[in-house]
């Protein structure tokens, strides 16, 4: 399924993260799943194949020396987001090997305080590696907040839907986009799906 910059999903409320080429689950990888010597991947954490052949928490002794002066290039040995991500049909990488992104995720008018990513903040492992998006009825009290303070939010350009999930309630939804040229977006903390991708949101809670 595809969404161009015209479907909109709808969000409540509340601070809606968006994640520009983040980590997201690897299909078929998961702690002690098989995996060859010396391979590395990501579930949310770093994870590296043991020697018993399956894959296991990466610790600070498994991790290659850096090179002097840091790294200024993913090293060979981090997975790439193409292993991360895993896209069936996203849009065609143009020729330029680059996404524009022709659409804000909120419309300017909602706007309130954002925080970029990068930011040191007390409560999260540092730099963030996502920025937060404000909307307006976060000023308001929760209690007074009805339907008409959802907010909606756009792709930033056409994009394949390769994950919808719950981050551990109904109204925090993951999704992420395949936007092509190994570029995606995760919009985080959505509160319910509208649009163009409105036909799932049953589906999603049931599950």
């Amino acid at each position: 399924m595809r969404t161009n910059h015209s479907g909109r999903r709808a969000l409540a409320a509340v601070v809606l993260t968006l994640l520009v080429c983040g980590a997201a689950h690897a299909q078929g990888i998961a702690l002690g799943s098989p995996c060859a010597r010396g391979q590395f991947a990501l579930r949310g954490y770093l994870l590296v194949c043991s020697d018993a052949g399956t894959f296991r928490y990466a610790m600070p002794e498994d991790i290659p020396a850096a090179p002097k002066g840091g790294y200024v290039e993913r090293p060979a040995w981090y997975p790439r987001l193409s292993d991360v991500f895993h896209a069936v049909n996203p849009p065609a990488c143009p020729t330029a090997g680059r996404i524009t992104f022709t659409s804000p995720p909120v419309r300017a008018q909602d706007l309130l305080t954002t925080v970029p990513q990068g930011m040191m903040t007390g409560d999260h492992v540092t730099p963030i590696d996502h920025g937060y998006i404000g909307v307006k009825p976060l000023a308001k009290p929760q209690a007074d907040r009805t339907e008409a303070d959802f907010v909606p939010i756009s792709a930033p350009a056409d994009a394949e839907v390769i994950e919808i999930s719950l981050l551990g309630s109904p109204t925090s939804i993951r999704i992420v986009l395949a936007h092509g040229c190994d570029t995606y977006s995760v919009f985080m903390v959505v509160n319910r799906l509208s649009g163009a991708l409105g036909y799932l949101q049953a589906d999603l809670l049931a599950k």
